[in-house]
């Protein structure tokens, strides 16, 4: 018997949920409504990836490079939305063209042909 795999619908639908928790968590805890187009800008990449780099779900390489990538996304929305854009309320329609150019950008850090020109130059 063939295993059964995640759809792509439940995947989206997985991220989006995430993403609703922590927005209600940040509004609840008194953050603006600024954080919800760091929000948007985390899910659509990082939900995206997951759903085109199924074959490699088995990588532990593959998760290793995923959250790091993702850990560092974070702190980097952290800084621009706390220090470089405090008082600014971003929509999320603004930040959908960059994460779709990080989207581009996370799935060539996590091409197998990128990590073995990395590993060939070790």
């Amino acid at each position: 018997m063939k295993p059964r795999q995640l759809s792509d619908t439940v995947i989206s639908w997985l991220f989006v949920g995430v993403g609703l928790c922590v927005a209600i968590v940040l509004d609840k805890h008194g953050a603006t409504h600024r954080w919800h187009a760091g929000i948007a800008w985390t899910v659509i990449p990082f939900a995206s990836t997951v759903m085109l780099c199924r074959d490699r779900w088995g990588s532990g390489q593959f998760w290793a490079l995923w959250l790091a990538l993702l850990c560092g996304h974070v702190c980097l929305m952290w800084v621009i939305f706390s220090y470089l854009l405090p008082s600014v309320s971003v929509g999320m329609l603004y930040v959908v063209p960059l994460a779709f150019v990080e989207t581009y950008l996370v799935l060539a850090c996590l091409s197998p042909k990128w990590r073995i020109r990395i590993q060939a130059r070790r």
